[in-house]
């Protein structure tokens, strides 16, 4: 009977990180195989850990995701463990608004928080009233 090998926790890491800048550019997995000349798949195999990146390959995903290639393995040691359910990252949706809203001013931003708070208040029928600002009207 043939053993599964379950992958090398760096080559896991390689892939998280690999996902997270990809997601946080924008980039679909589908552009970033065209443009080294791969599927789709493959991206997945290399972000899930499964397929292991060459070091020419992290090079040229280095370039066009414009971060040093050893950006990839920074805060990597022996004893980090990758989550074996790894999250999936937020929709691309999320990521767009938290870019708008996070170069707002702090008080302009708290306000978006609240407006959110008040709107999933109101959508599951309780108060409209965000927990963390009852009580501070001015």
């Amino acid at each position: 009977m043939m053993q599964t090998q379950l992958p090398d926790p760096v080559d896991i890491y390689v892939g998280q990180r690999l996902h997270a800048r990809r997601v946080e550019l924008e980039i679909t997995q589908e552009a970033l195989a065209k443009s080294v000349l791969l599927t789709f798949q493959q991206i997945q195999k290399y972000e899930k850990g499964t397929n292991r990146v060459s070091a020419s390959r992290l090079y040229q995903f280095a370039g066009i995701l414009d971060v040093d290639p050893g950006w990839f393995f920074e805060g990597y040691t022996s004893n980090t463990e990758p989550a074996p359910d790894t999250p999936e990252p937020p929709p691309i949706h999320w990521t767009r608004l938290w870019r708008v809203i996070s170069t707002l001013p702090p008080d302009v931003r708290q306000s978006y928080i609240a407006l959110g708070h008040s709107l999933a208040a109101m959508l599951k029928g309780g108060s409209s009233e965000p927990p963390s600002s009852a009580g501070s009207r001015a």
